[in-house]
C-alpha cells in the first residue's frame, strides 16, 4: 500500500504522520513482529471460532483447546520460558475468568 503510486499522490502521505506511518510499515522488525502476533493469536482465533460456533462443544473439547493453542505459543518462542511466559499467562488468565 506504501508503495504504490496512489499513496505517493495521496495528501496525507506527505505529510509528517504519512512519512512517519511508512517508515514503521516498510521496517523490517515491524513485519516480523506482525508475523509474530499472527502466529500467537491464529490458534486463539480458531479456538473462539469453535466456541463461537452453532453447535457447541463440550466443555472438556474447549478446556483441550486452549492448551493445544498455548503449545504453537511455546514453539514460537523456541519454548524459553522466559518469551513465551507473558503470552501463555494471558491465556491462561482469560481462560480462569
Amino acid at each position: 500500500m506504501v508503495t504504490s503510486s496512489e499513496f505517493h499522490v495521496w495528501r496525507p502521505s506527505r505529510s509528517t504522520r504519512g512519512k512517519i506511518s511508512k517508515e514503521i510499515i516498510l521496517d523490517s522488525k515491524f513485519r516480523n513482529d506482525c508475523l509474530v502476533i499472527r502466529k500467537i493469536v491464529g490458534p486463539l482465533i480458531r479456538l473462539l471460532h469453535i466456541v463461537d460456533s452453532d453447535e457447541k462443544p463440550a466443555l472438556g473439547y474447549v478446556y483441550e483447546g486452549i492448551h493445544r493453542a498455548r503449545k504453537p505459543i511455546k514453539e514460537i518462542f523456541r519454548n524459553k520460558k522466559r518469551l513465551y511466559r507473558l503470552n501463555t499467562r494471558i491465556a491462561k488468565a482469560r481462560w480462569d475468568k
